[in-house]
């Protein structure tokens, strides 16, 4: 197996993408810690999984982060993958973006990646090698997504700076930007921009379909090998890329009018 033996952090481990990624890394003999901030979810999805253990954390909390990998370097002496996966996001012009609502997402989706990248390196480096996968997006503006697009091109350069600064210790810094992909949240994110667009909702969920070459949403597992192979000695020469897993979407979107994006 290709993690045999290996210690991987899963947050936002209880989503759709999330568990899938759990599931994917368990199955190639990591442990798997389901890191998520609703823990009968976590413990749920660990449940299910051989390999995998639930862990409460709230991503926006440093100290929890901490003792989380003490607790963890303490028990089986490593730290091998971090999966940056927890998010959340708001849909607004920038004008109607409130300061709260700008706060809750750089902290979810930017301060979260940070904290986690901060706390596992030490563990990484003593251990001398270690993988940090951060889910992001295409780099490219998305309509009254501002708060969110700008979360993930925080996380994608910080991600830049620590590959410069973790190389020598054998870490490997990566990104994944994921495509749609159907999920507990998906169909509300999408009446939420039919409606700011003024938009019937089936039509603009034909319009988004249109909108991915291979002309299919995305699976949680689609996600779920792309971080596999970051996170593998099949990517031990690869750091500083960002992995588009979106069916073609990112080049796609340039070509769209800002009416349609």
């Amino acid at each position: 197996m290709r993690l045999q033996g290996r210690v991987a952090i899963v947050t936002g481990g209880a989503g759709t993408i999330g568990s899938a990624i759990v599931r994917r890394l368990a199955r190639e003999g990591a442990l798997a810690v389901v890191a998520d901030l609703r823990e009968d979810a976590a413990a749920a999805v660990a449940a299910e999984v051989e390999g995998a253990r639930g862990a409460a954390l709230d991503v926006t909390d440093p100290h929890a982060w901490a003792a989380l990998v003490a607790e963890l370097e303490a028990e089986h002496g490593r730290i091998d993958i971090l999966v940056n996966n927890a998010g959340t996001h708001v849909q607004a012009l920038v004008e109607d973006t409130s300061d709260e609502d700008w706060d809750r997402v750089i902290r979810t989706n930017a301060y979260s990646a940070f904290y986690g990248c901060r706390a596992v390196v030490p563990a990484m480096r003593r251990a001398g090698r270690g993988a940090i996968v951060n889910v992001v997006t295409g780099q490219f503006g998305v309509a009254y997504s501002s708060a969110y697009t700008s979360s993930k091109f925080l996380v994608h350069g910080m991600s830049q700076c620590l590959v410069l600064e973790v190389a020598r210790y054998g870490i490997r810094v990566n990104c994944i930007a994921p495509g749609a992909i159907p999920d507990t949240g998906f169909e509300r994110f999408y009446r939420e921009k039919a409606a700011l667009l003024g938009i019937p909702y089936d039509e603009f969920l034909a319009g988004a379909l249109d909108s991915v070459p291979l002309h299919r949403f995305g699976r949680g597992e689609d996600i779920a090998e792309g971080v596999l192979y970051l996170a593998s000695d099949e990517a031990d020469y690869v750091t500083g890329h960002l992995l588009e897993v979106d069916g073609g979407f990112a080049g796609y979107a340039f070509a769209l009018r800002p009416e349609e994006a």
